[in-house]
This record gives C-alpha cells, sequence and structure tokens, in this order.
C-alpha cells in the first residue's frame, strides 16, 4: 500500500515525504544505538525531562519558551528564503540573508538546546565553555559582516536589543560562576530573564524580516528592475523633470 502511494506521487513529492519519514526513523535508531552502547535507559532519551526529574511540568518554562522562539525564527527564516529563491528564481541577496540567519539561528538553539557550550562541549569534546562561547560570537559577527549593509539599511534596534541583552546575560552567566552576585535563586533570573528577552527581539526581528522580504516587490520597482535587466541598446528611456 505504502509503495504503491509512492509510486503514485511526482518524483519529488515521494523524496520529500520519504525525506521526513527517514530523519526521524533515522534519530530513533541512533537512539537504540546510543543506548545500547552507552548503557543508558532508553526512556533518558524518549521522555519528557520533567517526567524524568519528577517534576511539575512548567519546569522550565521559560528556557522551554526560549527553545521555541530559537525554532520558530529559523523555521521562519528558512522557509521565507526558500519562498524568495523560487519566486525570483535566484538565490537574491534577501534570500542569501535569511537563509544565514536560518544557520545562525539553528546553530544557537542546538546550542541553548543540549547545553553545548555549558556542559556537552567539554564533556565530549574537551572545549572549554570560553572557547565555544568564542567561536558562537565569531559565527554572530560574521553574519554581521557579511550582511551588515543590509541590517543598517532597514530596522535595526530590535536586533541591538537583542544583542545587548544576550551579551548581557553571557556576562551575567561569568559573574555567577564566580559566586559574585551570592547564592539563592535571584542570581539565575538575573542571567536568564535578559537571554529570554534577547531571544524574542531576535526572533521578532528576523520575522519582521522575513515579513517585509516576502512583500510584493510595487509595480515600478518592477519596472524599473526589468528596465536595468535590458541590453543598454534596448533600455527604454525613463523621463525625466
Amino acid at each position: 500500500m505504502a509503495s504503491k502511494l509512492m509510486q503514485s506521487l511526482p518524483k519529488r513529492d515521494s523524496r520529500f515525504l520519504l525525506a521526513f519519514v527517514a530523519a526521524p526513523v533515522g534519530v530513533l535508531l541512533a537512539v537504540v544505538v546510543v543506548s545500547t552502547f552507552a548503557a543508558i535507559p532508553i526512556e533518558h532519551f524518549t521522555r519528557d525531562p520533567a517526567d524524568l526529574a519528577v517534576q511539575h511540568p512548567l519546569w522550565g518554562v521559560v528556557s522551554n519558551l526560549g527553545i521555541l522562539l530559537w525554532c520558530t525564527c529559523a523555521a521562519v527564516c528558512a522557509f521565507s528564503s526558500h519562498v524568495l529563491a523560487r519566486r525570483e528564481q535566484r538565490a537574491t541577496e534577501r534570500a542569501r540573508h535569511l537563509r544565514a540567519a536560518a544557520l545562525c539561528t539553528g546553530v544557537l538553539l542546538l546550542d541553548d538546546l543540549f547545553m553545548v557550550h555549558d556542559d556537552l562541549a567539554r564533556r565530549y569534546l574537551g572545549f572549554g565553555e570560553p572557547a565555544v562561547v568564542v567561536l558562537l560570537a565569531s559565527a554572530a559577527l560574521a553574519y554581521f559582516w557579511r550582511f551588515g549593509h543590509q541590517i543598517l539599511a532597514g530596522k535595526w534596534g530590535l536586533l541591538l536589543f537583542a544583542m545587548a541583552c544576550l551579551m548581557s546575560s553571557l556576562l551575567i552567566d561569568q559573574i555567577n560562576d564566580r559566586g559574585l552576585l551570592g547564592t539563592g535563586s535571584w542570581p539565575y533570573f538575573a542571567e536568564d530573564a535578559p537571554k529570554f528577552l534577547g531571544i524574542a527581539a531576535w526572533c521578532g526581528y528576523h520575522y519582521r524580516l522575513a515579513i517585509r522580504s516576502l512583500e510584493p516587490v510595487s509595480e515600478a520597482s518592477q519596472s524599473r528592475a526589468a528596465n536595468d535587466s535590458l541590453h543598454p541598446e534596448q533600455v527604454v528611456p525613463r523621463a525625466t523633470a
């Protein structure tokens, strides 16, 4: 039945559906392999963290919301860049910008979700937290350097606020590690609150960027673009005052 269904679909659609079936199956197989060889109970990979830790379902709710925002931003940017590239039949600068934003956000998402710079990089790769933070900062700087002209040409106040909040969170994290803010819960709130605000602002900036990039180009702009694309001998003279 499944094979007949796949045969009835266009080749491109069948590959697309197969990818979204094969990828989850691959994840489950990887979980089984790691669980078997590392002697880790398989439910540690599949159950909800709050359930495993026997905690309230709202345990870590702000952190979880931040992960959802990272994921939303990456998905919106990736989808918008794909739509732009197909609509304009080539990888335009706007499409490249959104694609790079999706990639950069995806890296930040994975780092935050799996606590890469906090734990995994040191545990399995031998990289300390400062080294990973430098790598992440370098990736962000490369993004800003490459698309700085586009960022400055638009409204970038929300992005500036996002970067200020995220950098403040990193700074407070380093201060907390040295015990300079004391003990208790509030030092963690002082670190996590600006981080959450920064993620929300980052998502908001790129969501607005995607929406504006997908807005239809005005007829006048389309006419000028078409006129400029003609050969010199075919260019239609523009009206002058």
